[in-house]
């Protein structure tokens, strides 16, 4: 008499998205968990997909003719000789698709039995097998069993994203021995961004970068994933589209990207094909009120936005860009790509400023501004002078200079600024083109009739 034991296998499944074509063999591994393959396309081609009820599922095909989809497991106990199991196969947010019906093979039992006794048909969840090991040859309890199909259908929402599914308990004498997430949602098309950081150094007081009046603040380049042998056909059909140039509408007003960022002190923003910006491109990203404004994602693909100052206004400390990817006029697109907010890059002060409110030129005092430059690189540092009402002042000339590495400089206020009229004082903003740690400033103020000092370090 046969012992009937009732041993069941969920796949719970998501899904994906990519393009490509599926592996030979696509197998995922229940018992390690080593699957998660990756299926894609943002152009599903709807015809042969599986209605159950309400919900339409997504035919996920293995290419023809030595395709196929695999789920393995082990049996996970040990089977006596002659000895009846059975043995079913869960699937969530899946069905079983197609004319063909899945076939179960176990690694080692040439000389067991396997009977389908349900399930496994087009729009079904679960199949079991009668298995009943042969009359000299136990099936050991680590011995492979290989759930292979044709077709799955898949069930993804509107908003790309997988409804993950519920694994059954145990009831009725079954019994789990793992399951696994198998497939995924995900978008075939990537935003890569080259981020950069424009290092404004100090020159002519933040008012260029480095010297130049034009600077690269990123690049957004939307591309199809590169093969990595993982399977990519997520669609009725054996090929999907294999270029950005066919998955991308080039009308204006569907796929676009926008950049956002911080403009007042720019005097133009461009597109280039060119790192260094060397080149402009027609295609702008700003309307007429100086406002960003969509740019067609085709036509600005892989291409750089930089920005450019007019070498009189003063850059800010930090300027921060960012690009929106929203993508539209792809056929069918059941499972569109996700919108994206890319980070570009930001410009960067390579620098410290500090403001001197009293900056004393009167003969009865000894004012004096000490600047030490602690790196290994020549720093330039430059006054501006900002006077009380009543007063007119004149940079003199050492209002402006380098520091060299290793090194202080004492400065008396009388060989940086001249006062040409009104008080002996001004307000002063001494810029360091250096990295901040790299630099001490301190004023020293002596009244030369009593010697009193006063000492302030910034």
């Amino acid at each position: 008499m046969f012992t009937r034991k009732i041993l069941e296998v969920a796949g719970m499944v998501a899904v994906i998205a990519a393009l490509g074509q599926l592996p030979a063999q696509a197998a995922v591994n229940l018992n390690t968990g080593n699957g998660s393959l990756t299926y894609a396309t943002e152009t599903l081609v709807t015809t042969g997909a599986v209605t159950v009820g309400s919900e339409t599922y997504y035919v996920l095909a293995a290419p023809s003719p030595s395709g196929r989809l695999s789920f393995v497991a082990q049996v996970g106990r040990a089977v006596a000789a002659g000895e009846l199991i059975q043995v079913r196969f869960n699937l969530g947010n899946m069905v079983f698709a197609g004319s063909t019906a899945p076939t179960l093979a176990i690694a080692g039992a040439s000389a067991a039995t396997v009977t389908p006794v349900a399930g496994g048909a087009g729009g079904d969840a679960q199949v079991r097998f009668s298995v009943t090991a042969g009359a000299s040859e136990p099936i050991a309890a680590t011995a492979m069993m290989t759930l292979t199909v044709r077709a799955l259908g898949v069930l993804v929402d509107r908003a790309g994203t997988a409804r993950v599914g519920t694994r059954v308990g145990a009831s009725g004498g079954f019994s789990f021995t793992d399951s696994v997430t198998a497939f995924r949602v995900a978008s075939g098309l990537r935003e890569k961004v080259n981020s950069i950081s424009p290092v404004v150094k100090f020159a002519d007081s933040f008012r260029t970068f480095a010297g130049k009046l034009v600077a690269n603040v990123g690049r957004v380049l939307v591309r199809l994933p590169p093969g990595t042998g993982k399977a990519r056909v997520f669609s009725a059909a054996a090929s999907a589209p294999a270029s950005i140039s066919n998955m991308l509408s080039t009308t204006a007003s569907e796929s676009t990207v926008t950049f956002s960022g911080e403009l007042g002190f720019t005097s133009d923003v461009f597109l280039s094909d060119a790192a260094d910006c060397g080149t402009k491109d027609e295609e702008g990203v700003l309307d007429g009120s100086d406002e960003w404004t969509s740019v067609n994602l085709v036509a600005a693909n892989g291409k750089h936005l930089c920005i450019a100052v007019d070498g009189t206004t003063s850059i800010p400390a930090t300027a921060a860009y960012q690009a929106a990817v929203s993508y539209g006029g792809i056929a069918n697109a059941a499972f569109p790509p996700g919108n994206a907010d890319v980070v570009l890059g930001k410009v960067v002060r390579e620098g410290v400023t500090v403001n001197l409110p009293f900056v004393d030129t009167d003969s009865s005092t000894n004012f004096r501004i000490v600047l030490t430059n602690r790196g290994n690189e020549l720093a330039r540092y430059n006054f501006e002078f900002t006077p009380p009402g009543d007063t007119t002042v004149q940079a003199n000339r050492l209002s402006e200079g380098t520091l060299e590495p290793n090194s202080s400089v004492i400065l008396k206020a009388r060989q940086v600024v001249r006062v040409v009229s009104g008080r002996t004082y001004t307000a002063a903003s001494l810029t360091v083109g250096a990295s901040p740690e790299m630099i001490d400033i301190m004023t020293i103020q002596t009244n030369k009739n009593d010697g009193s000092t006063d000492t302030v370090r910034y």
